[in-house]
């Protein structure tokens, strides 16, 4: 049974940290209502990059440097 409010239309952002073991971008399973509070919850020394998705697909966000 879904939950309510699980349902998303509207964009939201996830991390995505690097494992070099393996060569791969493994999705951390929390989303994130903005792209700063994505950033915020990256680990620190932990390679990440902050995924956009929408109704109509997922797409890597440019790197804040």
């Amino acid at each position: 049974m879904r939950t309510k409010g699980s349902a998303r239309f509207a964009p939201y952002y996830k991390v995505q940290e690097y494992d070099p073991r393996s060569a791969v971008w493994i999705d951390v399973q929390k989303a994130h209502p903005t792209p700063e509070a994505a950033r915020a919850a990256c680990r620190s020394g932990v390679r990440c990059r902050i995924m956009e998705i929408t109704e109509r697909g997922r797409r890597p966000l440019p790197d804040e440097t």
